[in-house]
């Protein structure tokens, strides 16, 4: 029996690097899935952008997108849910821990501190 295309969203918490919006494009393009919209605001952690994307596909290749999301290395965290809903970052903040958030965060600055200063 064949999975069913339905429409999801795609709610992802990301540092704000050039670049990101072509690499998620491209793994949603390699999954034959298409989006349908995208929007992107920042959070109110520092450093922290929120984004959902709106795709149709089977619920398979969505969360093999989301998986592959959440490895990239700026990725804090990829949910997807059912239907074409634009949560608000607020909405779905939840389900991050703060302390999870600022623990990368300050992870991600010591090591991009410590590659500064290993390679002057």
């Amino acid at each position: 029996m064949a999975s069913e295309c339905k429409r999801y969203s795609v709610i992802i918490y990301t540092e704000n690097q050039i670049g990101l919006l072509s690499q998620f494009s491209n793994i949603f393009t390699r999954r034959g899935l298409s989006i349908w919209s995208l929007m992107a605001l920042p959070t109110d952690l520092q450093g922290i952008h929120y984004l959902t994307i709106v795709t149709d596909g089977e619920e398979r290749s969505i969360r093999n997108a989301v998986l592959h999301l959440e490895s990239k290395i700026d990725v804090v965290k990829a949910f997807f849910y059912p239907g074409d809903l634009i949560a608000s970052p607020e909405e779905s903040i939840y389900k991050l821990s703060e302390e999870k958030v600022k623990d990368f965060i300050r992870e991600r600055t010591e090591e991009k501190q410590n590659y500064l200063n290993n390679n002057r």
